[in-house]
């Protein structure tokens, strides 16, 4: 049996209710050169139920809990093709998706993947609901050049794409690596990836952090292969709340693990450190004293004075009104006065 050009990696927990629209994203794509692997990472719902309805249209693989990448590795290791896609379970594909970004990693043979903007989905269960543009935009605060952070740029119809309904939109070429250090580049439910750049580095995601991984996953492949920014929207991606969501991680391990992520990543970057020292430090203090503001409002002092003693070791002493805040209210437990004012900035902030 041939291997097919592109492997769709689909994992899953505990969103039966979502998982089968999303397989029927993927069933009416265009492109028809796929296949589509479902990792049920230890459901406990009537997932395995809602997969084994798809019979052979799919693979489905069941195993014990892990994770979402761990349960994206399970998938990419069972995967033929010559291109992976990662989609998440509550997210769906515009039917050109496949179509155009095949072309688009045919058409530039060196880069590693490409990846796309998306629309933000208002609406919890079927896929007529609000279609926001520009969600990737979203991420950031005021408008985001990108023509500015690529080597090179290029229209569709320059390049005569097939687009839909004759779309004509940009082609980024470059690397999000840089970029990456702020804030997350890359919706992993809006990429293709060409599986030999993956094998080449032995590079997969992070299964120790669910939170951050995706992010330093394509900061380490951009830099390692470049990619392609495709500035149409081809997937749609939920705006919703339930019992898997990252969001519902408690935000001390979340802001924990990204300060953890860029001591792994751009602080051990020998070459970046030497260019960008003075943002990461920067960087690293202004969340270190968000942990310990967080910290705070959890009642543990302790561990807002450890963040604050190595906040206080790269700013060489320098604090605002608000961290003086955060500083007293760590120092003097108990501190009404402190903790009310510490409050007060958070709010204002907000």
């Amino acid at each position: 049996m041939n291997a097919p050009r592109v492997s769709v990696v689909i994992p899953t927990f505990n969103r039966a209710r979502l998982v089968g629209l999303t397989i029927d994203s993927v069933l009416a794509q265009s492109y028809r050169d796929m296949e589509i692997i479902v990792v049920d990472d230890g459901s406990t719902d009537d997932t395995p139920q809602v997969l084994a309805k798809y019979g052979d249209r799919i693979r489905a693989i069941r195993q014990p809990n892990g994770g979402m990448n761990a349960a994206r590795n399970a998938g990419i290791a069972q995967a033929r093709g010559e291109y992976l896609a990662l989609l998440d379970s509550d997210d769906l594909w515009l039917p050109f998706k496949t179509a155009l970004q095949v072309e688009l990693l045919d058409r530039f043979p060196q880069t590693g993947f490409v990846f796309s903007e998306f629309f933000i989905l208002r609406d919890d269960s079927g896929t007529a609901g609000e279609r926001q543009p520009r969600g990737l935009r979203s991420w950031y605060s005021g408008d985001f050049d990108w023509a500015a952070f690529y080597l090179r740029n290029w229209r569709a119809r320059d390049l005569a794409l097939q687009t839909p309904a004759d779309a004509d939109f940009g082609v980024y070429q470059g690397c999000v690596y840089e970029r990456s250090l702020d804030e997350p580049t890359v919706l992993p439910s809006t990429t293709l990836i060409r599986r030999a750049a993956l094998d080449r580095h032995g590079l997969r995601l992070p299964v120790d952090d669910n939170s951050c991984g995706d992010w330093e996953f394509f900061a380490r492949l951009s830099r390692l292969e470049g990619a392609l920014f495709c500035d149409l929207e081809t997937t749609l991606n939920r705006s919703h709340e339930d019992a898997v969501r990252l969001t519902r991680v408690d935000p001390r391990r979340r802001l924990a693990l990204r300060i953890a992520m860029i001591d792994r990543v751009w602080r051990s970057d020998g070459e970046f450190m030497a260019r960008n020292a003075a943002a990461v430090e920067r960087l690293e203090s202004r969340l270190l004293h968000r942990l310990a503001r967080t910290q705070l409002l959890y009642s543990d002092a302790e561990a807002a004075r450890g963040s604050l003693r190595r906040a206080g070791e790269l700013e060489r002493g320098r604090r605002s009104a608000a961290d003086w805040a955060t500083f007293c209210a760590a120092h003097l437990p108990g501190s009404g006065p402190a903790l009310s004012t510490l409050r007060r900035l958070m709010s204002g902030r907000g």
